[in-house]
């Protein structure tokens, strides 16, 4: 999940007149296989040399992931807004901005 996604639905939600006491969500999310993310990847840095496997991180593979984002749309019209095309080059250059600028948030500067 990217955080401008969930930024933006916890915004939608915040906004809506509709009441949502008792009631669970899950987010849309963007899935793809690592091959995919890798040409996703390749396409925001041409320069990056990205090698993915055919192999199955053992950690993984017992993790099922069929979460339903089917009612976020129709209780509320929520698509997906950052797909991975979207959101991999705005990651990378915040990176690039926060490099640049000094910051770290990771120190909390």
């Amino acid at each position: 999940q990217y955080v401008e996604e969930v930024a933006d639905i916890v915004a939608m939600l915040l906004a809506s007149d509709r009441p949502g006491a008792g009631e669970t969500y899950n987010a849309p999310g963007d899935r793809r296989t690592w091959a995919e993310f890798a040409k996703i990847l390749k396409r925001a840095r041409p320069g990056l040399d990205v090698i993915v496997g055919d192999g199955i991180d053992p950690v993984l593979s017992d993790v099922v992931e069929d979460y339903d984002p089917s009612a976020l749309t129709t209780d509320f019209g929520y698509e997906m807004r950052w797909p991975l095309e979207r959101a991999v080059p705005d990651a990378l250059e915040t990176y690039v901005s926060m490099t640049n600028s000094g910051s770290d948030r990771s120190r909390g500067t």
